[in-house]
């Protein structure tokens, strides 16, 4: 299923903030990234703009002012461990296997995820997670798969057993 990425309208163009990282000593979060989307690729509903990720057909480039997405042909995909986000874990790692341009960026402190633009249908990953208790560290890690049409298949175990298993 492809994720909603909501945008914000700004004059004639939108945009959209992601990932956070520490601002100083504060506890204040500033974004890694800003995304300015070309109006040719937003969508529209009820009252609010948005993108579908993945996205087909587009192109992402660096600008004075953060990130442009515009028309190309390339895929964008946002790559996120499915399994660090549904437990309280310390940490959450992704690696990349697809070549590709990525531009890695924290969802919450200690929690690593990516955006892909690649040619490639599909994006390989590996994941780690990572929770700290009074007993010792608690570590699981495995592989994913996120497909064009948003399809996401996370395996734990090793790449080769990883890999085998999904496909």
């Amino acid at each position: 299923m492809k994720q909603e990425m909501i945008l914000r309208k700004v004059g004639m163009l939108f945009k959209v903030e992601i990932g956070y990282r520490p601002w100083g000593e504060e506890v204040i979060y500033r974004p890694e990234y800003i995304i300015w989307v070309s109006p040719k690729l937003v969508r529209r509903a009820r009252d609010r703009y948005y993108i579908e990720l993945p996205v087909e057909n587009v192109d992402l480039a660096r600008g004075k002012g953060g990130l442009a997405l515009r028309p190309g042909r390339m895929n964008l995909f946002n790559v996120r461990a499915i399994i660090g986000m549904y437990e309280d874990w310390d940490e959450v790692t992704v690696d990349i296997d697809t070549e590709g341009r990525v531009f890695f960026y924290h969802t919450d402190p200690g929690h690593e995820a990516a955006l892909v633009l690649t040619d490639e249908s599909e994006v390989e990953y590996r994941w780690r997670v990572v929770k700290w208790t009074d007993n010792g560290q608690i570590t699981r890690e495995g592989f994913g798969v996120v497909e064009l049409d948003g399809t996401v298949k996370e395996v734990e175990g090793n790449w080769e057993d990883a890999l085998a298993s999904i496909g």
